[in-house]
């Protein structure tokens, strides 16, 4: 901690050397450490706070909840995501209309208030993306393993269903606990075939209505859903 004296000499003491400049190692701690971003390792008092690694829902679990497994629904992220924590469905409804729905991961199913591991999480506030890694709000098992809307796997959730005209009116709006099951976990790329020109199938054929299916607005729906 070093500061100018009265006649401008430095007094302070030496912390800790962070290695050379020019290193990426190194000058990425710095931007850490000058934006104040918390990025130490999870202490073991919030680690005890996690749930095991065998984690399954129960029926105790599922009281309460809207059972939305049979609902073919998807996820869209970069290559590579581990941390999906948002998914959406889309399916035609009888009467010309469209149900629309987006699926966020129910992390506070994990976290009580006020424990040590909601104190980090509330410190930390989000996860934060670097280039060459991502520095986690919560720890890895809850961010990229229990509450990671992974394909096939029963997740819980909290879901925002709407019922949307075809001009995208809204009709109707609710909001629900839910336990959903991903079909695909998909990108831009992935999804764009699901229904344009000479397509007749693809993972979301299904839930899209037949006169909508076409690759823009496949894609506008992918990036909805990943702006979301």
């Amino acid at each position: 901690m070093l500061h100018f004296g009265l006649k401008d000499s430095w007094q302070g003491h030496f912390v800790r050397s962070l290695g050379e400049c020019g290193d990426k190692e190194t000058e990425t701690e710095v931007l850490l450490l000058e934006h104040d971003v918390p990025h130490q390792p999870f202490s073991q008092a919030v680690l005890a706070c996690l749930p095991p690694p065998t984690f399954s829902i129960t029926a105790e679990d599922q009281a309460g909840r809207e059972d939305l497994r049979a609902l073919s629904i998807c996820s869209v992220d970069p290559p590579g995501c581990t941390d999906i924590d948002d998914a959406l469905h889309c399916k035609p409804l009888d009467n010309g209309n469209t149900e629309v729905g987006v699926h966020i991961a129910d992390v506070s199913y994990f976290i009580r208030p006020g424990n040590a591991l909601d104190e980090e999480a509330s410190l930390r506030g989000t996860t934060v993306y670097l280039c060459e890694k991502r520095i986690d709000m919560v720890p890895e098992l809850l961010s990229s393993n229990l509450c990671s809307l992974r394909s096939y796997v029963d997740r819980l959730a909290f879901s925002c269903i709407w019922e949307m005209t075809p001009k995208a009116e809204i009709v109707s709006t609710r909001f629900t606990k839910s336990i959903i099951n991903s079909k695909l976990k998909a990108g831009l790329c992935p999804l764009r075939p699901c229904g344009g020109p000479g397509h007749r199938g693809g993972p979301l054929a299904p839930v899209v209505p037949h006169h909508k299916r076409g690759a823009r607005w496949a894609a506008s729906t992918a990036v909805i859903a990943y702006r979301w």
